[in-house]
Formats: structure tokens, sequence, C-alpha cells
């Protein structure tokens, strides 16, 4: 009985605790691509506007 009991946990944690990993790791990956992407717009504006300036 209790071997059905950690069978049936652990088959509810394990794919549980998998989607919260693949979804923070997801999350962390749009979140650093986001952040780069903010960081290096303003400097892209600069250029492109010195480069019409120029």
């Amino acid at each position: 009985m209790e071997l059905l009991l950690a069978i049936t946990v652990f088959a509810v944690i394990v794919p549980v605790g998998l989607m919260a990993l693949v979804f923070r790791i997801s999350a962390g990956i749009v979140g650093w691509v986001f952040g780069a992407g903010c960081s290096v717009a303003p400097v892209l504006l600069v250029l492109v506007q010195c480069l019409a300036l120029g």
C-alpha cells in the first residue's frame, strides 16, 4: 500500500517539477533575451541616428 502511494506521489511530483523547471528555464531565457534587447536597443538607436545625421 505504501509502495502504491509512493508511486502515485512520485508520478504526480516528477512531471509537475519538470514542467516548473522547463517553465523557469524558458522564462529565464526570454527574460535574458528581452533584457539584452532592452540594453542594446538604445545603443542601436543612437548609432542609427548618428548614421542618419552623418
